[in-house]
């Protein structure tokens, strides 16, 4: 996709539990770190221990080299060379934390205008400039039908964002229909409550969970690819 540019909307939509908090947190956030720009993320579905949890696993396999599976935070019973490396990745959040570089902040209740302040307030604060928004939905005091609140909604945040304001860069993730779930191709139809809300969207990327038949050997397995310079290599 070229990066994250500042003045644009990028949106990850995905269906309930297919990892959309998970790709914010593994791989669309330590990207922003690791080029020394400042992050703000705001949750308004996923707990913030889940998160601290998340990013401190994503420091022992990237930073620390040191990988530790979900299962063994879950479990306990560490190892003294685990244990150091833990204790040495928490060392490293609250230094991103000290230094205003990775700013987590769990909403009570949910509404856009919250989140128009609070992007203003640590853009004038600590000149953040990348945004991370999980999950776009419908505002708790809304009066209208969903799909208009959140047509408007799309378009007050981007009007916030665009280069002519305050021109940063927003990721926001969002759900699909419930109808979505049978679907194996996915498009902007497919995504919940407000299609319109893509308008103002610089890129909308959709994610599913791979079915059981689309495994290797299965009816329906998957030619997958990655690419390297022009050369498309199979994996």
């Amino acid at each position: 996709i070229g990066g994250l540019k500042r003045g644009n909307i990028y949106s990850l939509t995905a269906p309930s539990g297919a990892g959309k908090s998970t790709i914010l947190i593994n791989y669309i956030m330590p990207k922003i770190l690791e080029r020394n720009e400042r992050c703000c993320m705001f949750l308004n579905e996923e707990d913030v221990k889940k998160v601290k949890k998340e990013l401190l696993l994503y420091c022992c396999t990237n930073i620390l080299n040191h990988p530790i599976q979900k299962v063994q935070l879950r479990d306990g019973h560490f190892d003294k060379e685990t244990l150091d490396t833990l204790h040495k990745a928490a060392d490293w959040l609250e230094e991103q934390d000290r230094n205003h570089n990775l700013i987590v902040i769990p909403l009570e209740h949910y509404t856009t205008d919250i989140v128009v302040k609070l992007i203003k307030k640590y853009k004038n604060l600590f000149d953040i400039n990348y945004f991370i928004l999980d999950t776009f939905k419908e505002s708790s005091d809304s009066q209208e039908e969903g799909y208009r609140e959140m047509l408007k909604s799309s378009v007050k945040l981007y009007d916030l964002i665009k280069p002519a304001v305050l021109n940063v860069c927003l990721v926001m993730s969002m759900q699909t229909s419930k109808s979505s779930l049978r679907n194996r191709h996915l498009t902007n139809m497919d995504i919940g409550q407000s299609k319109s809300v893509v308008d103002v969207f610089s890129v909308s990327l959709l994610c599913r969970r791979v079915e059981p038949n689309e495994y290797k050997g299965e009816k329906n397995e998957l030619k997958c690819f990655r690419v390297e310079g022009k050369t498309k290599l199979p994996f």
